[in-house]
């Protein structure tokens, strides 16, 4: 579509006698339609049935690990603990240990 924006952009707007509100014109409309949110985001986080909002300290920030792990391209992350982070030491040992190794397999 980058290629062809502007065919695209006439073949939206086909009559040049179009009347715009404001004395605006057809780019102006377009560039108010790209940048205004005509969306909001709403989700909830949910991990072995408990909420997020219900979590301890330890368990909020092993699961936002998570989803940094998750969503992040790097091969090779490094993680550093400190006592005073308030992770959830259990957690790290049983279920963020067996996560990085079945990643690891899986990039293999």
């Amino acid at each position: 579509m980058i290629d062809s924006f502007d065919e695209v952009v006439d073949s939206v707007f086909y009559e040049d006698s179009l009347v715009f509100n404001g004395n605006r014109d057809k780019f102006s409309h377009i560039e108010h339609f790209f940048t205004t949110n005509f969306y909001e985001y709403s989700f909830e986080i949910e991990y072995q049935g408990d909420k997020f909002e219900q979590m301890s300290p330890g368990k909020k920030a092993f699961i936002v690990l998570k989803l940094i792990l998750e969503f992040s391209d790097s091969k090779i992350p490094v993680l550093i603990d400190q006592p005073e982070d308030s992770l959830d030491n259990r957690a790290i040992y049983s279920e963020l240990t067996k996560y990085i190794k079945k990643l690891k397999r899986i990039d293999k």
